[in-house]
C-alpha cells in the first residue's frame, strides 16, 4: 500500500509493507516502472518494490513533476538529462547521475515538449492569457 504524506514542508510517499515502512521523498524519484505484476520506484540510491498500479501511484504524485513517458514508465521531468533515439518508434531517457534508463514512445516526446513549453521557471504550468 502507498500513502501520500504531503505538507508544506515535505512531499513524501509512504510505502507500507508487511515487514517495513519506507518514506520516499517524491522529488528524489527518478522514475517508476511497471514490470509484470510489480512496480519499481527508482531513486538514485535505492529501488522500492510494490504491487500498486502506475495509475494509483500517478494519482498520488504532483502532475507538474511526473510524466507518463510510456505505458510502463512514469518519469520525473526534473531528473531527465538526455533523451536519445532508440528505434524508429521509441527513445531512451537518461537521468542525471544514474546509469539505468527509462523508455519513451515517439508520440510521448512531443507531449513532453509541449508540457515543458507551458511551464515557468519554478516548474509551474503557465496559464494561457
Amino acid at each position: 500500500m502507498i500513502l501520500n504524506l504531503s505538507s508544506q514542508h515535505s512531499n513524501r510517499l509512504v510505502l507500507v509493507k508487511k515487514a517495513e515502512v519506507n518514506f520516499i521523498d517524491v522529488e528524489s524519484i527518478l522514475y517508476i516502472e511497471k514490470l509484470q505484476r510489480k512496480t519499481f520506484i527508482v531513486t538514485p540510491s535505492r529501488s522500492f518494490t510494490t504491487t500498486t498500479s502506475l495509475k494509483e501511484i500517478t494519482s498520488l504524485l504532483p502532475a507538474r513533476l511526473f510524466f507518463r513517458s510510456h505505458k510502463s514508465y512514469l518519469v520525473n521531468i526534473l531528473k531527465i538529462k538526455d533523451i536519445e533515439l532508440y528505434s524508429s518508434a521509441s527513445y531512451t531517457i537518461k537521468f542525471f547521475d544514474y546509469k539505468d534508463r527509462a523508455m519513451m514512445t515517439r508520440d510521448k516526446l512531443n507531449a513532453l515538449i509541449d508540457m515543458l513549453n507551458n511551464r515557468d521557471a519554478s516548474g509551474n504550468h503557465r496559464s494561457a492569457t
